[in-house]
C-alpha cells in the first residue's frame, strides 16, 4: 500500500511525451482554439479538422447571420409561411423554449 501511495504522489513528476497540436480559428463570429494532445501528427490534425467541420456544420444550421440557414429562413418567413427544419433544429428550439420557461423567460 505504501508503494502505491508513493507512486501516486510521484505520478505528476513524470514527463509525458505526448505532443500538443493546436489551431486557432474564427468560427460563428467567435474565436475557437482546438487543442489535441497526441503523438500522432496526422491523427491530431484529422481530429482538429473534424472539430472545425462540426462547428461549421452547426453554424450552417443555426446561424442567423447566414441567409441560407433554417434559422434565417424562419426569421425571414415569420408570420408569412411555415419553414421545414431538421429534427436537430426542431429539438434545439424545443430545448431553448424549455430553458426560457424555467428561467422565467430570461433566456
Amino acid at each position: 500500500m505504501r508503494i502505491f501511495a508513493l507512486l501516486l504522489l510521484l505520478l505528476p513528476c513524470f514527463s509525458f511525451s505526448q505532443k500538443q497540436w493546436k489551431q486557432d480559428t474564427l468560427l460563428m463570429g467567435s474565436p475557437f482554439t482546438f487543442v489535441v494532445y497526441n503523438d500522432d501528427e496526422a491523427l491530431s490534425k484529422k481530429a482538429i479538422a473534424e472539430g472545425i467541420a462540426e462547428v461549421v456544420r452547426i453554424e450552417n444550421e443555426i446561424s442567423d447571420w447566414l441567409p441560407h440557414t433554417p434559422v434565417s429562413k424562419i426569421n425571414t418567413m415569420a408570420g408569412h409561411q411555415a419553414v421545414k427544419v431538421s429534427q436537430e433544429v426542431f429539438e434545439l428550439f424545443k430545448r431553448a423554449i424549455w430553458y426560457s420557461q424555467i428561467s422565467g423567460w430570461n433566456f
